[in-house]
C-alpha cells in the first residue's frame, strides 16, 4: 500500500503518466508474465514467445495526479498484447487506469472518500475531481458517485479488491462509499478522514 502525500510517489506517478501519454513502453519491458486467460507463461525457456504485441492506441484518463492537484484529462497509450495459444487479447496500461473508465482509479476513491469520510457535498467534490469544469446552474449533484457505488457492489469496478461484494449493502450509497474505501485503503481507525482520502487516492495507484 502506497503511504499518504509522499512526494515522490507524487512525482512517481505524474511521470508514468506523462511518459505513457508520449509513447507506450516498448513491448517486452510490459509484457505480461503469462495470459491472463490461459495462464500460459509468455516466455517458456527455449520455446517462441506466447504472448506477443498486438498493437496499441490510446484512450482517456480524467482525473487528478496527486490528492490536492488540478484535475485533467488527457489521453495515454495502451499496449494490447495475443496469446497465440487460446487466441485472446489482453491489455496493459500506465498505473491507475480502470477499463471502460475515463476517470483513473485514484479520482475515483478520492471521490468516493471525500463524499463519506470527508463528508463533502457531491457538487464540492465534482468540482475538485471532475476535469468538467463549466457546469450549468442546474447541476446541483454528480449522479457519477452513486454510480460508481453501485458499479463495485454489482462487481463491475474494483473486482478482487472489494471480496464478496455483489448487490446493495444496507444504507445508504454514501455510507457504502464509506466501506468500499475502508475495504480499499486500509489504514489505522483513528486516522483523520482526509488522511485516509490521501490514502485511498495512492490506493488506487498501487492496485489498479
Amino acid at each position: 500500500m502506497k503511504g499518504t502525500g509522499c512526494p515522490s510517489l507524487i512525482a512517481d506517478l505524474a511521470a508514468m503518466v506523462k511518459f505513457w501519454q508520449q509513447q507506450p513502453p516498448p513491448v517486452p519491458q510490459v509484457r505480461p508474465s503469462h495470459c491472463r486467460w490461459c495462464e500460459a507463461p509468455s516466455q517458456p525457456i527455449g520455446q517462441r514467445l506466447n504472448v506477443v504485441g498486438h498493437g496499441q492506441r490510446q484512450r482517456q484518463m480524467w482525473g487528478p495526479l496527486e490528492p490536492a492537484g488540478e484535475p485533467l484529462m488527457g489521453l495515454v497509450w495502451v499496449r494490447r498484447f495475443l496469446c497465440r495459444l487460446c487466441g485472446r487479447t489482453m491489455t496493459v496500461w500506465p498505473p491507475a487506469v480502470v477499463p471502460r473508465r475515463y476517470y483513473s482509479a485514484c479520482a475515483i476513491l478520492l471521490s468516493l472518500a471525500l463524499w463519506s469520510l470527508v463528508g463533502q457535498s457531491a457538487l464540492l467534490v465534482r468540482r475538485q475531481v471532475s476535469p468538467m469544469r463549466h457546469l450549468g446552474d442546474s447541476v446541483q449533484s454528480w449522479a457519477s458517485l452513486g454510480r460508481w457505488v453501485g458499479a463495485v457492489e454489482a462487481g463491475d469496478l474494483f473486482t478482487g479488491a472489494v471480496p464478496g461484494t455483489r448487490g446493495p449493502g444496507p444504507g445508504t450509497a454514501r455510507q457504502a462509499a464509506a466501506r468500499i474505501v475502508l475495504v480499499i485503503a486500509g489504514g489505522p481507525l483513528c486516522e483523520p478522514p482526509r488522511e485516509r482520502a490521501h490514502r485511498a487516492f495512492w490506493a488506487g495507484a498501487a492496485s489498479f
